[in-house]
């Protein structure tokens, strides 16, 4: 039978398991893909632990760990349309990423490019998703300058991107350690730390027209 990675229970690493589970029948709306890669996130081990959004309800254990992959389409499921058995896609599973096949619906899935690989597009549905929506949301103009606090993590390596590709100035906020990637990726660094405000504002002689931050508390405060 095909494999799972799972937790059974609220808690630590000790709740995982590698289990045998029946292979997921799709539903409407549904692909049903042999996973090639999946993501790993910082809300998997949240959930594992028992924190969730209000509301969500109580999970069914066990419950297959992770929230991105890439791979193959296995099967369609009823009136499915714009995807063919065999095309390479990637997206965020309804049935957990941590398996050999899992059910990613059609709303939440996308074709993999074949300049991108099945490791790479695995990264993309969690962290750069959340940067892209940070990005539009904010609908800086043009030549605006925005500024990215925790620039060198997943969410923001993405968000520098992004802004760059819409012809913004960006300025990322990373450690000292992060400089030559945020540069690579065509931001001005500011090495974080305390008065790192003054800092941008060394560089940004007339203000930041916006600021996604991706940190929070001290930081978002100042």
């Amino acid at each position: 039978m095909p494999k799972a990675f799972v937790f059974t229970r609220h808690g630590g690493p000790e709740a995982q398991a590698l289990v045998d589970r029946a292979k997921p029948v799709p539903g409407p709306g549904e692909l049903l893909v042999a996973v090639r890669a999946a993501g790993v996130n910082p809300v998997d081990w949240k959930l594992r632990e028992g924190l969730r959004r209000p509301g969500a309800g109580e999970p069914r254990f066990p419950v297959v760990l992770g929230s991105e992959v890439a791979g193959t389409v296995e099967a369609l499921g009823p009136d499915v349309s714009g995807f063919r058995v065999g095309d390479a896609v990637f997206g965020n599973p309804s049935d957990g990423g941590y398996a050999e096949y899992t059910l990613l619906p059609v709303a939440l899935a996308a074709r993999k490019p074949d300049a991108v690989s099945f490791t790479d597009a695995a990264a993309l549905p969690v962290a750069a998703a959340t940067a892209l929506d940070g990005v539009r949301q904010l609908a800086l103009p043009r030549g605006a300058t925005l500024l990215v606090t925790g620039a060198g993590g997943g969410v923001g390596a993405s968000a520098l991107q992004l802004a760059v590709a819409s012809g913004l100035r960006v300025v990322g906020l990373a450690s000292a350690g992060k400089k030559e990637f945020v540069e690579s990726l065509g931001a001005v660094h500011v090495a974080s730390g305390p008065g790192f405000a003054a800092l941008v504002g060394a560089v940004t002689p007339d203000g930041v027209d916006g600021v996604l931050d991706l940190v929070g508390g001290e930081v978002l405060q100042e």
